[in-house]
């Protein structure tokens, strides 16, 4: 009887310590993919605050030249003058000359230059 009691603790034993094992693998593989989530998540973390910072830098750059700036600045290069040349004076010959003081009225919100038709 003493040697079925001392094999039955043996086995208890030996079983108790192939369940912690079990269990410690299963936490270790879980421990490990919970830690690759965090560092996947941390580097998106980082994008979106590098992303962050070149939309904040475009914004500043908005604000410091204003797009009435920019689109000056193309209405009023040479290449473009005879192209805006062209098209007012195909507007007018097609005899759309509403739809050009409509044009013409939009671009004298945005132009401190004021153009006639």
């Amino acid at each position: 009887m003493a040697k079925t009691i001392e094999e039955t603790k043996t086995a208890y034993a030996t079983l108790e310590e192939d369940s912690r094992k079990v269990i410690l693998s299963y936490l270790s593989r879980r421990l490990m993919k919970v830690e690759a989530r965090a560092a996947k998540v941390e580097e998106e973390r980082d994008d979106m605050a590098t992303m962050n910072a070149n939309l904040v830098a475009d914004r500043t750059w908005m604000q410091n030249f204003s797009v009435v700036q920019v689109a000056n600045t193309i209405l009023d290069a040479l290449e473009n003058t005879n192209a805006v040349a062209g098209v007012v004076g195909s507007a007018r010959e097609a005899g759309y000359k509403a739809d050009y003081i409509e044009c013409i009225a939009h671009v004298n919100v945005v132009s401190a230059k004021k153009f006639t038709d």
